[in-house]
């Protein structure tokens, strides 16, 4: 009996996991390894950074794992390790930035084409959008909703290249 569940199960699954690859097969435009700057917006300045970024698959294609370094001079900025995945059963998108001091917000997907997704904090107060622009660049900026008013407070644009 338990081998005919195990098989019923089976392609369940497989179905999900179908999918999931399907969903996150929409965000190839973000793998790969990438460098640029950083320009972080603050009221009187726009300081640039150096950012380095990777994105590959990972778990058969379930996963987007991003690796984000961010220097100013030798001094580092930021680093993050990311995760990008698609719930089946939710039909959502999700993005979980971790640091060195652990997970910091989690971010759900609103919406998802072949060249841009956006996501954004459960209260619609902060959201990420990552696009590949009209002349090939990966860009990934931020904004803060202010009395319904989305402001930028990060951009980084960056060009493919090799090596991390």
């Amino acid at each position: 009996m338990l081998v005919l569940v195990c098989l019923w199960l089976l392609p369940m699954g497989a179905s999900a996991q179908e999918v999931e690859q399907k969903a996150m097969a929409k965000l190839s435009f973000m793998v790969g390894e990438w460098k640029g700057k950083a320009e972080i917006f603050n009221k009187n300045s726009t300081p640039l950074w150096d950012v380095k970024t990777e994105v590959k698959y990972d778990l058969n294609g379930t996963l987007l794992v991003l690796r984000v370094l961010e220097k100013d001079g030798d001094a580092v900025k930021l680093r993050l390790h990311t995760i990008i995945n698609y719930n089946a059963k939710e039909g959502k998108y999700y993005y979980s930035p971790f640091s060195s001091s652990g997970l910091r917000r989690s971010f759900v997907g609103k919406s998802a084409t072949s060249q841009k997704i956006i996501f954004a904090l459960p209260d619609n107060s902060y959201r990420l959008i990552f696009q590949k622009n009209e002349a090939g660049a990966f860009v990934e900026y931020g904004e803060r909703n202010e009395n319904g008013k989305w402001v930028m407070t990060f951009r980084n644009t960056l060009v493919p290249t090799s090596g991390y």
